[in-house]
């Protein structure tokens, strides 16, 4: 029988990691990391950058052409620039692609930032439940071990049973396979930390940092004003609005003509001698006046479109916003109870039934219930506390800003 303890013994240590030593993953750290390194950020980034060289190329004049030529009859040759000015266009095509420019900031940019970070945030207390239920099944494995040898002598000398024995052995052969999965679970936890930050799939990330459970301090009617002021969505389709107001403008300006600037100079073929030169304004007429309104009615189609996007817009953020704030309200009860009442008493309890086994006034089994209940409801602890702070990192994704 004590054959059969030291092999599980064996077994509990060569599943377990050891974390003396090993590094502290801050979270602050990480975000940090993830925004300067995660790839899908950096992409989007660029996707910015390139949107913002859009401007200049929408105020930019159309290229200027130049021109030669040679009159038989006068005997001249003639060289000239001719430039097209657009009346009134290009102000209005700058400001489009500016708008443009931060709707990509919002709507992608910052939108793919906070949901990384959100993600980030639930992954990294992912990583702290699996670390404190690898924790917390060890500890609890030592006390299935003193069980063990408790349950051994008394029977020994006749006041216990070999199926105690046998009871608790099994007990602690599933904890040790629920260590070994809660192992594998922490590596693959671990690699997806590392896919964040860029970095190697097997590259140590060290250990979370148990959070002080962070208190929201905001009511749902303040959050909901930050969202309405803050939130990339609403604020990208507030864009989309004016967007569409300046198109609906610049289409209308479609009305106005076109200018064509030239000038030629004209030179003596046979002498070379400058012999005068000609200035030309042409002007584009627009005749075919129905594809100009026809420009206008898409565009006024168009701004009834994005109003009606910004008002659901809106009450989606309103929804989200009771949505997750609901989940956190539930769960920040949940942990109240299982710190202030539920663990606490169920400590107790379990101190009380090993006092009674082994005075033999309970049996063994409602010792073992006793230490299962306490088990289960320390890893629930931490289960609730992963839910409130993922919920805490989404209701964060839904205003738009970190809430301190």
């Amino acid at each position: 029988m004590k054959k059969i303890v030291a092999i599980l013994a064996m077994m509990l240590v060569s599943s377990t990691i050891t974390f003396s030593g090993a590094d502290i993953l801050l979270l602050e750290d990480v975000i940090k990391q993830t925004r300067e390194n995660n790839p899908e950020i950096r992409a989007v980034q660029q996707k910015y950058l390139a949107s913002k060289e859009k401007i200049i190329q929408q105020r930019s004049l159309p290229d200027p052409s130049l021109n030669a030529e040679y009159d038989s009859s006068f005997q001249m040759n003639m060289y000239g620039i001719t430039q097209e000015i657009p009346f009134g266009k290009l102000s209005l095509r700058s400001k489009i692609a500016r708008n443009e420019s931060e709707i990509v900031r919002n709507n992608e940019l910052v939108v793919k930032e906070l949901e990384i970070i959100a993600r980030l945030k639930e992954t990294y207390y992912s990583l702290l439940l699996v670390g404190k239920s690898i924790e917390i099944y060890r500890e609890n494995a030592d006390v299935l071990r003193k069980f063990i040898k408790t349950a051994e002598s008394k029977y020994v000398v006749g006041q216990g049973n070999q199926m105690d024995i046998l009871r608790s052995q099994i007990e602690l052969s599933k904890m040790l396979n629920t260590i070994e999965i809660l192992d594998q679970e922490k590596e693959s936890t671990q690699a997806l930390i590392n896919v964040f930050l860029n970095k190697k799939l097997d590259e140590p990330v060290g250990i979370p940092v148990e959070p002080e459970k962070t208190e929201l301090k905001y009511s749902l009617e303040e959050l909901h004003s930050l969202a309405l002021e803050s939130r990339p969505e609403l604020k990208s389709a507030k864009l989309s609005v004016e967007k569409n107001r300046l198109e609906k403008s610049a289409a209308k300006r479609e009305y106005l003509p076109n200018f064509m600037l030239s000038y030629k100079r004209k030179y003596d073929s046979n002498t070379g001698e400058y012999v005068g030169h000609n200035d030309m304004l042409s002007v584009t007429v627009p005749f075919w006046f129905w594809k100009q309104r026809a420009g206008v009615k898409e565009t006024a189609f168009g701004h009834e479109e994005a109003l009606a996007g910004y008002k659901n817009a809106e009450n989606l953020t309103y929804y989200d916003l009771k949505n997750v704030y609901t989940k956190i309200k539930t769960y920040e009860k949940l942990l109240n109870q299982y710190k202030i009442v539920i663990i606490p008493g169920a400590q107790q309890i379990m101190s009380v039934s090993e006092a009674n086994y082994q005075a033999n006034k309970i049996d063994f089994l409602y010792l073992l219930d006793s230490q299962r209940n306490l088990l289960e409801f320390r890893i629930e602890y931490y289960q609730y506390l992963q839910e409130y702070e993922k919920n805490l990192a989404q209701l964060e994704q839904v205003v738009g800003l970190e809430l301190k």
